[in-house]
């Protein structure tokens, strides 16, 4: 395990004191072909940061960044961070009203966004603000780049394009702020499609990538690579695969839009050593094909973000195996609040919807009114942790953290229990767990179960009330014939579920609804008639 940094500093000050230990000439970013050095990537960075106090950006100041995994993603966080302003992260693919609200009420004086997007969207933005747009030619090879830029570049008018900016000279001043201070606004939204503005310090995410040093602890920065899918907006993106890899040397291959293709294509190129993504990402990957042999050199696999079916594990596992990889796919848990990861498995044996031990310095454990829990005993999941959010931004916080004895925690709204070994096990959304005739129902033990079923992809249970009757109602993604699909569904579904659980009604569809964070949106579900896709029980 390498040294240890100090996390009482802003979040580019703990980048520093790692990249301390490579040369400017240490590749950290890979993208399209192109390796970014140490030295780039910081140049750039100053840029950008002097162009931000041309515009009268400081301290305290918000600055929203709405790209995909492109470097300048990258820049533009760490000049925001270098100011001691906050980065308001929002997904690239935010439909441009929501967009707009989210930027205006976050009081941005500065949005930097994608060329093509913006170019397609202008007229539809309410902004009051300035706007820096990127292009994936900023940093794409240079005999690629003038030719995508002639070919594909959007003409744009009124706004400043990324290019301009680093025609600034670097900024010199040593970097803002404290470890304390709000980094970031991040958005929880749950399944209720409003989301929650979540205010994260440096220190929060300097903590979570101490905290993984435990995890992979045989990490070397001149060696190790790894796979950079998820944008920044999400606290796994950021807090894993940009700011704890960056801060230990390791290079990272960005894709700003998930091919399967291309991700095998680079993991084989570039000896991806570490990879951290969600489930759907994984499940992609198995149908990759002979070019799944590139995951053989592939040391450390994490899956966040979504629950990952035993189903899934199995077959992912499976595929693992036959290419002659060590490695397995681990499951952790965590939520946005607390940076996205706070336990994870560990190599061994799998256990059924076990989400692994707290990490290191972190603690979790099982509350009801206001009182700890014995191991064993279910209730709210709560969370004891230096990666704890601030809170929610202008909201009242007074339910959403514990204090018992002295001690702070986090209130994840999650049921789930802590055995006496300490392995977390999660059951669900408090708030998503339905009564059927009396009964506790829990979707996700439903989607567990649906996820046995090979043809099934994706799925969301949800409770519905017809006069005197009440039962669940299944919405899945499925391939193949439906007949056989609802037959499968049916029997595993008899096998492991008590009667209460059992769906009386599937409603295939060709995508589940999402909200702007991309959760299932449940409310939608809920709004849902069963149309002519229902097989009816």
């Amino acid at each position: 395990m390498g040294r240890a940094i100090k996390t009482d500093q802003t979040m580019l000050n703990y980048v520093l004191d790692g990249l301390a230990d490579f040369s400017d000439s240490k590749t950290v970013v890979y993208f399209k072909g192109n390796k970014i050095s140490k030295g780039r990537l910081l140049r750039d960075t100053d840029k950008f940061c002097s162009y931000l106090v041309s515009q009268g950006i400081g301290r305290g100041d918000v600055v929203t960044i709405h790209l995909p995994n492109l470097p300048n993603a990258a820049c533009a966080f760490y000049a925001v961070n270098k100011l001691g302003a906050i980065a308001n992260l929002i997904h690239p693919l935010m439909p441009p009203l929501p967009l707009g609200e989210m930027t205006r009420a976050a009081g941005s004086k500065l949005l930097v966004t994608f060329d093509d997007y913006y170019a397609k969207n202008a007229d539809k933005l309410d902004l009051d603000c300035k706007v820096v747009t990127a292009s994936a030619s900023d940093y794409l090879p240079p005999l690629l780049s003038p030719i995508y830029r002639m070919a594909k570049e959007p003409k744009l008018k009124g706004v400043t394009s990324w290019r301009e900016t680093m025609k600034y000279p670097r900024h010199t001043a040593k970097p803002a702020g404290e470890g304390g201070d709000v980094a970031v606004y991040m958005y929880s939204g749950g399944t209720t499609g409003k989301p929650k503005t979540i205010e994260l310090t440096h220190r929060a995410f300097n903590e979570l990538t101490e905290c993984l040093t435990y995890v992979i602890s045989d990490y070397d920065g001149n060696k190790d690579v790894s796979l950079m899918v998820l944008p920044i907006f999400h606290g796994f993106g950021l807090g894993v695969c940009m700011h704890s890899m960056l801060s230990r040397g390791i290079e990272s291959v960005m894709i700003p839009k998930y091919s399967t293709k291309e991700v095998l294509a680079d993991i084989k190129k570039r000896g991806v050593t570490i990879i951290a993504g969600v489930p759907l990402m994984y499940k992609k990957m198995l149908g990759g094909g002979e070019a799944f042999a590139a995951m053989k050199g592939v040391k450390h696999i994490f899956c966040g973000g979504d629950k990952l079916t035993s189903a899934l594990k199995k077959q992912f596992d499976g595929a693992l195996k036959k290419v002659g990889s060590p490695a397995c796919l681990l499951e952790g848990y965590g939520q946005t609040e607390c940076v996205t990861v706070c336990c994870v498995n560990e190599p061994g044996e799998y256990i059924k919807g076990c989400m692994g031990k707290p990490l290191h310095g972190i603690e979790i454990a099982c509350a009801r009114d206001g009182k700890l829990l014995p191991a064993g005993e279910e209730g709210e999941l709560v969370v004891s942790a230096p990666t704890l959010m601030k809170g929610y931004r202008e909201m009242d916080n007074s339910q959403v953290f514990l204090n018992i004895e002295g001690e702070k925690w986090l209130r994840t709204g999650d049921s789930g229990f802590v055995d006496k070994e300490g392995r977390v096990f999660f059951n669900d959304r408090i708030k998503a767990a339905e009564k059927v005739s009396g009964v506790v129902v829990y979707p996700q033990e439903i989607c567990e179960v649906v996820g046995d079923v090979p043809a099934v992809s994706e799925s969301y249970a949800v409770k519905v009330s017809k006069g005197d009757r009440e039962y669940m109602r299944l919405y899945c993604v499925a391939e193949g014939d439906r007949e056989q699909v609802r037959a499968q569904i049916d029997e595993v579904c008899r096998q492991k579920l008590i009667v209460y659980a059992r769906p009386k009604e599937i409603v295939f569809m060709d995508k589940l609804p999402r909200t702007a964070v991309g959760k299932v949106d449940v409310g939608k579900l809920k709004e849902m008639a069963p149309a002519e896709q229902t097989d009816k029980k």
